[in-house]
């Protein structure tokens, strides 16, 4: 199942995989085809970035991306897990960032979200699998109730909990400064409490 996912990946096509979230929607974030193929399938605004997931946080330096003082800290003490961080990459397609070239960053705990990453060689995007606006999915019925075989290719992970809370955003506005844009899984006093 896997091999086929990469396949998929490989060619342009759009997976739906399991995380410690949700399950995700994941294309080749470096195939702009891909990134507008998701990008409608999805309904997305224009303007609204996917985040990125990495198998490994040595995949930064290759892709051009420093993290500040203080993400790394956060990044030491919650990756992998679901904490997204967004940073200066400028390097990256537009489709990935917000106005001021900063992309969401993640390193899933799920270990089919870990392998597809890892074997494909290359980060993938990991937006929620549902259309914009509707609840993210935690099954697989929720992904064919949205999207068809022909439009996702989908990586079984069985049902996950219906307590999971989505990950946690936050954003490295400067080198020192970091505000928070969603608090999930991992609460704003336990991310000020480890500063």
């Amino acid at each position: 199942m896997i091999d086929q996912a990469l396949e998929h990946l490989r060619s342009g096509g759009v997976i739906a995989y399991p995380t410690e979230t949700f399950y995700g929607l994941g294309v080749d974030i470096f195939n702009s085809s891909a990134l507008d193929r998701l990008k409608a399938l999805k309904g997305r605004e224009a303007l609204k970035p996917f985040p990125v997931l990495l198998d490994d946080v040595k995949t930064l330096s290759r892709i051009g991306v420093e993290p500040p003082p203080q993400a790394e800290i956060f990044i030491r003490h919650f990756w992998p897990g679901p904490l997204t961080i967004v940073m200066h990459a400028p390097n990256l397609p537009l489709a990935l960032a917000n106005e001021g070239q900063g992309v969401g960053f993640r390193i899933s705990e799920h270990p089919i979200a870990t392998q597809l990453v890892s074997r494909f060689g290359s980060p993938i995007t990991t937006t929620s699998a549902n259309l914009s606006g509707a609840p993210p999915a935690r099954s697989e019925t929720e992904i064919r109730a949205c999207f068809s075989q022909n439009e996702v290719f989908l990586v079984p992970g069985g049902e996950l909990s219906p307590d999971t809370l989505p990950s946690t955003v936050i954003e490295f506005v400067s080198q020192e400064k970091w505000v928070i844009h969603r608090e999930g899984a991992i609460s704003s006093h336990t991310l000020h409490a480890l500063l």
